[in-house]
């Protein structure tokens, strides 16, 4: 409990480990310790005493928005102490440790919500009219914006007693256009005598996904689910192998969902979820369930219910993936698969993975103008959508990686090798505009495409719909320049689809869908003998190291005189690269000048001007934006009488 004394309390820190802005409360009352503290915001308690707080609102219509004059409100000064010297909590906010250069403009936005028995204001006054930060009369939650370096005190006025919660998150992007948005924190002030709510029952933790059997190379898909629900997000996972005597953990720090292909070797295992406090002390621990594993055909399960991929291949029933490009070291062009699936990017070759698609990814053709092509009304297909959906795999495209430099052409070529496509039914790959109207890419279909063009520096999504159960095998060619010279890559796509028994490729159809003998009649193909498949998975690409990443060491800044006729000059500091490009602003607006240095003109007086220095490394690159300049006049000297 903070009763008296200098507090940051909401002071943005910058998480290096995790890349992310971060809440604390910087306790630099001396109360606890000879120096600053930084405290978990839940750890802090803001006590508002009535009897140096309480105040009433003036008659001065500056302040109406505290209420009615006469009313009854408890205040926290900005300055930290009362007219008489009786000292008070001083709590601030700020962010001064956030390193400078890192973030867009240098703005952090406090988005605030709150909870409480009355209203709550945070305001600044002054000999003018008082600036408002917080007004209670507002719907919440409220945003305050504050600036990288800054440091801020206000009044906190309140206007009933009790118990006030509030939550608060940091956001901001950096200037490589990243959005950074801290966990969310919670903050308490108790006015008058601290409330004392019943304790919170316990939480009880089960897991899901255990009750029906499962078949090698399905997802066996486990939901950790709190009663009553929690703010807490970060979970154990820990499994028992049959025999063994302990448990063991299989994922730390994972989500309420853990998810894994289906071995037969699975079977019997038991697992169990423990759930984390912000501390990660375990809160509840769920009973074990036990995952049950069963060969195709075995235990009631009938042999279609598996799509059969090749030994060490990971199958992906879910989560986000893209088909993504890269540069190595030599220049040459390489073709990945990038699973985002455990957030950290894990790359794979090709050969590797397949994706699969069960129920949830089954959909029926219907009349609509331009999905013809997926079948007649009531007829099954399959299809990863446009956006992510549970049970789906969420496969995209992209050419954004960091070694994607302004060296590869801004334009690259995708083509579909249809004559070397393996499968019973068409495939089509496609989006669609803002009014649903499908944009062909690539397709097996009569009249389709088979070949696009991506551009560098793009992530995209699109629908990848297939018209018939079974295994089907994509192979990609990627053609592009790199340092002048010409480059190409291959990727080879495995999809597992619908209910299928098809262990082995079968081909690909070369023609339309045939048309019924009479009207009312299916066309039913020839059947297809699969013949036995033998390949072996290549091992992954391995893509060189480029090197560290460039660092922005100090903010970039304006050397010189900012008035008309002198010239200001960029300096910046970074930790690697070569410098790529400079940018001057006026106002926020681009100007002439690429240089380093920019002689000041008349149009720029009384605006404000600075810079962008841009760095680039193999590995990626930074930028860092100056403070802002104000333009002035050329002072004339006085004339002599």
């Amino acid at each position: 409990m903070l009763h008296r004394g200098h507090i940051d309390l909401f002071d943005v820190v910058y998480d290096v480990d995790a890349r992310n802005l971060d809440l604390k409360v910087k306790d630099d009352t001396k109360l606890y310790a000879e120096a600053a503290v930084l405290r978990e915001p839940e750890d802090v308690v803001i006590p508002v005493d009535p009897a140096i707080t309480s105040a009433t609102v003036p008659s001065d219509p500056e302040y109406g928005f505290l209420g009615r004059a006469g009313d009854r409100v408890y205040v926290l000064q900005q300055n930290g102490r009362n007219a008489d010297g009786t000292r008070q909590p001083w709590p601030g906010w700020g962010a001064e440790s956030v390193p400078g250069g890192l973030l867009q403009d240098d703005i952090v936005v406090l988005d605030v919500d709150v909870e409480g028995p009355g209203k709550v204001f945070a305001y600044s006054s002054g000999a003018g009219t008082p600036f408002v930060y917080i007004d209670g009369n507002f719907s919440w939650p409220d945003d305050l914006e504050t600036n990288v370096g800054s440091h801020v005190h206000t009044n906190w006025a309140f206007s009933e007693e009790g118990t006030y919660t509030l939550k608060v998150r940091a956001k901001a992007t950096t200037v490589d256009g990243l959005p950074l948005v801290s966990p969310t924190s919670t903050y308490t002030f108790v006015v008058g005598a601290p409330t004392q709510p019943p304790p919170p029952p316990p939480t009880r933790l089960t897991v899901s996904g255990a009750d029906r059997a499962y078949f090698p190379g399905d997802e066996v898909r486990l939901q950790a689910q709190q009663s009553p629900e929690t703010e807490l997000t970060e979970y154990v996972w820990e499994s028992r192998r049959p025999g063994a005597a302990d448990f063991t953990s299989v994922s730390i720090g994972a989500p309420a969902t853990y998810a894994f292909p289906a071995h037969l070797s699975d079977d019997g295992t038991q697992y169990r979820a423990l759930l984390l406090d912000r501390h990660r002390e375990t809160v509840a621990v769920s009973p074990p369930v036990t995952v049950r594993v069963r060969e195709p055909g075995a235990g009631g399960g009938p042999a279609a219910d598996v799509c059969a991929a090749q030994p060490d291949v990971d199958v992906v029933g879910e989560g986000h993936a893209d088909l993504a490009l890269r540069i190595r070291n030599d220049g040459e062009l390489v073709a990945q698969v990038k699973d985002g699936r455990t957030g950290s990017p894990v790359w794979h070759g090709p050969a590797q993975v397949a994706f699969r698609l069960g129920t949830a990814a089954a959909g029926t053709g219907t009349e609509r103008a331009g999905l013809e092509f997926l079948g007649r009304r009531g007829e099954i297909f399959w299809a990863v959508g446009q956006t992510q959906q549970p049970g789906v795999p969420w496969l995209g495209w992209s050419t954004d990686d960091a070694t994607m430099t302004d060296s590869v052409s801004d334009e690259i070529g995708w083509s579909l090798d249809r004559s070397r496509v393996t499968g019973p039914g068409d495939v089509f790959v496609f989006q669609t505009d803002a009014f649903g109207r499908v944009l062909p890419l690539l397709g097996t279909g009569a009249g389709w495409p088979a070949s696009a063009t991506l551009a560098r520096g793009s992530h995209s999504h699109g629908t990848w719909a297939f018209t018939a159960p079974g295994r089907y095998t994509l192979p990609f060619t990627y053609t592009a320049t790199s340092y002048g010279r010409p480059t190409s890559a291959t990727a080879t796509v495995t999809f597992l689809v619908g209910p299928c028994a098809f262990p082995s490729p079968s081909p690909a159809p070369t023609g339309p869908t045939p048309v019924p003998a009479s009207p009312g009649a299916t066309a039913i193909p020839a059947p297809v003998v699969p013949a036995p498949v033998v390949s072996t998975p290549p091992a992954p690409i391995q893509v060189p190291d480029l090197g560290p990443r460039p660092v922005v060491l100090s903010r970039a800044r304006l050397v010189g005189t900012p008035v008309v006729g002198a010239r200001l000059t960029c300096r910046h500091r970074f930790s690697v690269g070569t410098i790529r490009s400079f940018q001057w602003l006026r106002d926020g607006e681009p100007v002439r000048g690429r240089s380093a240095s920019r002689r000041l003109v008349a149009d720029d007086i009384g605006h404000r001007i600075r810079c962008r220095a841009v760095v680039a490394a193999p590995a990626g690159t930074a930028s860092s934006l100056s403070p802002t300049r104000t333009v002035k006049p050329l002072a004339r000297p006085a004339r002599r009488p």
